[in-house]
């Protein structure tokens, strides 16, 4: 097989096949896996000639060069999504805490009651906006993610006035 013949697959894949394109490979890269494959799986593969290079490079635009979107390193990624999100974290905390002072008020026991990590609950419509529009999206956000963000099955016993009462408590200090 061919270098062009190989570097031709691996940019645009066998339509109707399992083999992808490998268009986000540098051509280097591709290169280097021709050359492997050349190497370790074609007896007595064709020489590359000077004319099959520039054809390569003609169709393909090597020579060109590869743009490669903006990357970071995944700790500065990692650093960055912390930095964004401190001011949710330091809101659910200062939440916690005014809950906390507020253990006889009726709304605070009813959010108790319903959730089996207040923190995850509090996280969980603090980084959402959707819920905020009406009661009717407030009690789906609940109930659908049941166990996942932070509220347990007991929602499910609620009356009308305790979601009433529950989402009026909710938008006014979220």
């Amino acid at each position: 097989m061919k270098l062009s013949e190989i570097y031709g697959t691996l940019e645009e894949g066998i339509e109707g096949s399992a083999m992808i394109s490998y268009d986000f490979l540098t051509p280097e890269e591709r290169i280097s896996i021709i050359h492997y494959i050349r190497s370790e799986f074609i007896n007595d593969p064709p020489a590359i000639t000077d004319d099959e290079l520039t054809a390569l490079d003609q169709t393909y635009n090597l020579s060109a060069g590869m743009e490669l979107p903006a990357q970071i390193p995944v700790s500065s990624a990692m650093e960055l999504i912390l930095k964004e999100s401190q001011p949710d974290v330091v809101k659910v905390d200062n939440l916690i805490e005014q809950f906390a002072s507020s253990k006889n008020e009726s709304s605070v026991n009813l959010f108790y009651s319903i959730t089996s990590d207040k923190k995850l609950a509090l996280s969980s419509l603090v980084n959402s906006n959707g819920w905020k529009n009406s009661q009717d999206n407030f009690i789906l956000f609940i109930t659908n993610n049941i166990n996942q963000n932070g509220f347990n099955g007991s929602v499910f016993r609620l009356m009308d006035n305790e979601w009433n009462q529950l989402y009026t408590f909710l938008l006014g200090v979220i």
